[in-house]
């Protein structure tokens, strides 16, 4: 995996990955409040509804999700609330499913070799540590993806080193 610093839309030619909280809000569309997940929606309004969609059929076994018509990857940070959906993104981002989820995106890349940008995932509004994030994805995704992070201060220090420009 390489690791860069910038803004993840500003490189169109690469997939990006938006950490998402499994779970719907009443009018059935996902919660996209925070970070790459708001900034998707902003970009792309049909993505609440079409991720509530297929997030309301799977349930919690909902697994990373392809949209090849928005270049996008949608990766579960955040487990469903089974009893109340609509509150899944108040809880803190589940490090078991990040990595779950991490081999989920590993296996779809396999299979479909594209170039990928992976933001910090879980470590926004999920309140995971950088530093227990950063080595799951590191063993399992290849040069094929980049981590992204706003700034190298975002990083840990021992990261550093290895931020180069895309």
């Amino acid at each position: 995996m390489l690791i860069t610093t910038g803004n993840i839309w500003e490189y169109p030619s690469y997939w990006k990955v938006v950490p998402v909280n499994i779970g719907w809000k009443r009018n059935r569309c996902n919660v996209m409040g925070r970070g790459v997940a708001a900034q998707a929606a902003k970009i792309y309004p049909d993505l609440p509804a079409l991720l509530g969609f297929y997030m309301q059929r799977a349930g919690a076994d909902f697994t990373v999700l392809r949209s090849g018509f928005h270049n996008l990857f949608f990766f579960p940070v955040k487990p469903l609330v089974t009893e109340a959906p609509r509150l899944s993104w108040k809880q803190k981002a589940s490090i078991d499913l990040v990595w779950k989820s991490t081999c989920e995106l590993a296996s779809l890349q396999l299979h479909h070799p594209v170039p990928i940008l992976i933001p910090l995932v879980g470590c926004g509004n999920g309140q995971l540590r950088p530093e227990a994030v950063i080595p799951l994805l590191d063993s399992q995704l290849d040069d094929n993806c980049t981590l992204i992070a706003w700034k190298i201060t975002d990083l840990p220090q021992t990261y550093h080193e290895r931020v180069e420009p895309l």
